[in-house]
């Protein structure tokens, strides 16, 4: 539909330059090329323009249930509390980490376009990403209340570190599991090391 639009566009800039008798060869070219540019410049910005409306729009509307829409990590943590509750592996072994949402307010709060893939991500000890294994639909969170949220990532739980939620980062490595980590390095070298026991 855009390319389109594009094409639409330059032949009415060579439909202008015909007209108003603008001469042919590189005049023509620069005239045209100036003019695709400009609609190219119109059609990105009433794209965005759309984008935002929708998002403020979406904030402005209060649903049936009376909820306040979030949709940037202030605006949650204005209203919600967050807290790490566990970091395990799914039945595939890959990450899940849980999180509580905790809602001390009087009206429901519903979280919305926060379950994108580029919005929600774990790093690893090399800063490499990895993103959610499937986007998440909006959650509400009742009035004076706590939810408990599961994100999947397609990354082993040991080498997960940090989790990027929104503008905010979410240290992965709990003390749990720092401990399980230091259990399972004792057993490894107890397990490797040669028995000193006599025939």
């Amino acid at each position: 539909m855009a390319q389109r639009n594009l094409f639409i566009g330059a032949l009415l800039a060579c439909a202008g330059l015909v007209f108003t008798g603008c001469p042919s060869g590189e005049s023509t070219k620069n005239a045209v090329a100036a003019a695709a540019k400009k609609t190219v410049g119109v059609a990105k910005s009433a794209v965005a323009g759309v984008a935002q409306g929708v998002d403020e729009g979406r904030k402005e509307t209060v649903g049936l249930d009376g909820a306040h829409v979030v949709s940037t990590y202030a605006e949650i943590t204005k209203l919600l509390g967050i807290e790490l509750l566990k970091v395990g592996a799914d039945d595939k072994g890959h990450l899940r980490v849980t999180l509580g949402f905790a809602n001390n307010t009087d009206t429901p709060v519903r979280m919305s376009g926060w379950g994108t893939k580029t919005e929600i991500l774990v790093l690893d000890k090399d800063g490499y990403v990895k993103r959610l294994t499937k986007d998440l639909p909006e959650i509400t969170i009742p009035a004076k209340a706590k939810d408990k949220v599961d994100f999947h990532f397609d990354i082993a739980p040991d080498k997960a570190v940090t989790m990027r939620f929104f503008e905010g980062e979410i240290s992965l490595v709990t003390k749990e599991a720092a401990q399980n980590k230091t259990q399972n390095k004792a057993q490894d070298k107890t397990t490797n090391e040669p028995s000193t026991g006599q025939k």
